[in-house]
């Protein structure tokens, strides 16, 4: 028989000392490859969720636009338009039901910077005065939305409340028959007689203003009916006739 081992300072044999060396040693590498496989677990479930999100396929920006014009409203480009400093003019009319509404004037809620003024007589002169103090209100952010704003209107896609209550509603029409909201926007206000340069039934508070000398008539009527052109205040305010006569050999 082999000789008994020696026994520890302490009284504890020296094999039950290294059984329980042992043992611990095992309980902690079984410890750490546990950890190490759930972080594995963890990483792999990242990685799938990542490239779940890839393959999903996301929304792209509003443009702002559409196909078609109607879907427009307004200009597409937000570098094109009134800059800081520019003052610019535009022609304006409301007409609704078969009727051309008065011009309108500045409520409580202008600003100043898209607006409307007086004539010499203290009522409305028929034009939209663009001139952006601040970056705010220019470019793309130079809407016929902020001009509503600063006469008391109100105005969405199927629905135009007036400063003074007037009320056109495409869920109520014109005297029981249908209508709708449009803009009609002309290039040049000085030349008006022919069809407008477009049409907008949507997004109509977001039309822009794209040029200086434009003419608008945010109109309510039937679908298939022709859009009047405002009034030519503009011609009238600067003393500028819209049909000059041609001169035979000029």
């Amino acid at each position: 028989m082999p000789p008994p081992s020696p026994p520890s300072k302490g009284g504890v044999p020296a094999w039950l000392i290294g059984l329980i060396a042992v043992g611990l040693l095992a309980f902690v590498l079984m410890a750490v490859g546990s950890i190490l496989l759930l972080r594995g677990d963890s990483s792999s479930g990242v990685a799938d969720d990542l490239a779940a999100d890839d393959e999903i396929e996301r929304p792209e920006p509003d443009d702002q636009g559409a196909d078609d014009q109607g879907d427009q409203g307004g200009q597409l480009d937000p570098e094109v338009g009134v800059s800081f400093g520019d003052h610019w003019h535009a022609d304006y009319g409301f007409h609704g039901c078969g009727e051309a509404l008065p011009g309108q004037v500045d409520g409580p809620g202008s600003l100043g910077q898209i607006h409307t003024h007086a004539d010499q007589q203290g009522g409305p002169d028929n034009l939209i005065h663009i001139h952006p103090h601040s970056d705010s209100f220019a470019k793309g952010a130079a809407t016929l939305g902020v001009f509503m704003d600063a006469i008391g209107a109100d105005l969405t896609d199927d629905r135009l409340e007036m400063a003074d209550g007037t009320l056109f509603d495409e869920a109520v029409g014109c005297d029981g028959e249908a209508a709708v909201l449009r803009i009609a926007r002309w290039e040049n206000a000085l030349a008006v007689d022919g069809p407008p340069t477009e049409v907008f039934d949507r997004r109509l508070a977001r039309t822009v203003f794209q040029n200086d000398g434009e003419a608008y008539t945010i109109f309510f009527g039937p679908e298939a009916a022709e859009i009047p052109p405002p009034p030519s205040s503009l011609a009238e305010r600067f003393d500028i006739d819209p049909q000059p006569p041609t001169t035979q050999g000029a």
